[in-house]
């Protein structure tokens, strides 16, 4: 799969881009930086008219406009009030084979730790935002992670 990425690990930017034809459109800047590149899969499309959101676990600096090509391990459980939103987990699909990514997902402490790293990361996100209620769930496997990206793939569009 591939990953638009539209904020770089270690900043609070946030670049915003049209994420049907890739115009950029502004930069939003959060309370604390992203613990991981972020961005949305592409040619994916949620009821909400927003691409499927991700986080890449990785340690290369990947800039903001940037497409990758990436494997899913996981999912974070995401709710905003009644909405689903959740985020994939995903690695870089040239880090995927390596010892580091396969521990990640089958060492029970470190899924826990990359868990509550980015469920602090969104809770702090959202104190600027105390009208909107989120609830961060379960760090779900692979497979859930799949089933939600095929439900959101569209046919026919060309937005990476």
């Amino acid at each position: 799969m591939k990953v638009f990425v539209e904020a770089q690990a270690g900043s609070p930017d946030k670049y915003d881009y049209n994420e049907q034809s890739l115009e950029f459109k502004g930069i939003r800047t959060a309370v604390a930086p992203y613990p991981y590149p972020y961005g949305f899969i592409c040619g994916t499309l949620t009821p909400e008219g927003d691409g499927v959101d991700c986080y890449l676990i990785t340690q290369s600096s990947l800039a903001p406009g940037r497409t990758v090509e990436c494997e899913p391990i996981g999912m974070l459980e995401f709710f905003e009030g009644d909405e689903l939103d959740h985020k994939i987990i995903a690695v870089l699909a040239s880090e995927a084979a390596q010892p580091a990514v396969t521990e990640l997902s089958q060492n029970p402490a470190k899924w826990t730790a990359l868990h509550n790293e980015l469920q602090d990361f969104i809770y702090t996100i959202f104190t600027s935002y105390p009208e909107m209620q989120v609830r961060v769930g379960k760090l779900l496997p692979k497979k859930a992670a799949l089933e939600f990206i095929t439900r959101y793939q569209e046919k026919n569009t060309n937005n990476c």
